[in-house]
């Protein structure tokens, strides 16, 4: 895959927490971490993905994830539902750990 310049601003913009509260992705999307990995190594992620989702490939959220953790990420969790398709995100919701870890991130620099 193939990086564009309108890809890398959407990836940024996706992570973009000028509030300063946390930076959090709790939805696994279509973003290019291959390249952008080493620039967001720093923020949160916990990607959730259903196994036999149509519409996206598994596979995109465990290069994503991957890209992470080769960049030296340690704040990134996967999730992947076996049986789910594209709405796994009602199983990530009631994930009990989700919530806790979402507001235990601190943004870069700030906890």
């Amino acid at each position: 895959m193939q990086a564009s310049v309108s890809d890398l601003t959407v990836a940024e913009n996706a992570f973009d927490d000028e509030e300063g509260v946390f930076d959090f992705a709790a939805h696994a999307g279509f973003l290019v971490f291959e390249v952008a990995a080493p620039r967001f190594r720093d923020v949160a992620v916990w990607a959730f993905h259903g196994r036999r989702d149509p519409e996206i490939d598994a596979e995109d959220s465990r290069r994503i994830v991957r890209a992470l953790e080769e960049a030296g990420s340690t704040k990134v969790k996967y999730t992947e539902y076996p049986l789910e398709a594209h709405q796994c995100y009602e199983l990530a919701w009631r994930e009990t750990d989700l919530f806790p870890w979402m507001f235990a991130q601190a943004k870069a620099g700030q906890g």
